[in-house]
């Protein structure tokens, strides 16, 4: 197992703040999983490296304590990751809201993705690109 998909829900925030998983034993990334507040629930889905006896580091961003459930939906081999990403996201929010989010999926020759909006209205997205993995087949 190099990998572990999981889902995260927070809540009883004492503070706003944000959760950050990432491989134990190496310096936590400047991005984060999900942000939270008090009185609202938050849920968001990473996959994590994870230690070959399968651990991983949970930050707590805030200056007070949160709630947090983890799930562990899914687990992945490097030759694995190809067949258990099909591309899709999901992120759910409400007008208001911030919502952040990561997914790892496939982009095109040119390095481009395509983003959809179910929203009614208009939203202001911003993306990055936090790494890049070699592994995937090429597109038949």
């Amino acid at each position: 197992m190099d990998a572990v998909q999981l889902q995260l829900v927070t809540g009883n925030a004492k503070a706003s703040g944000a959760l950050t998983l990432y491989p134990h034993g190496i310096t936590r990334p400047g991005t984060a999983d999900t942000a939270f507040e008090p009185g609202r629930a938050a849920t968001a889905e990473t996959t994590v490296q994870v230690t070959p006896t399968g651990s991983v580091d949970l930050y707590n961003g805030s200056s007070g304590a949160v709630t947090v459930n983890i799930a562990t939906v899914g687990l992945q081999s490097h030759a694995q990751y190809a067949d258990t990403y099909p591309g899709v996201y999901s992120l759910s929010f409400t007008k208001g809201d911030t919502a952040a989010g990561r997914a790892l999926v496939r982009v095109g020759t040119g390095g481009e993705a395509d983003l959809y909006n179910a929203a009614t209205v208009p939203v202001n997205v911003y993306a990055d690109l936090v790494g890049d993995y070699d592994v995937f087949p090429a597109a038949s």
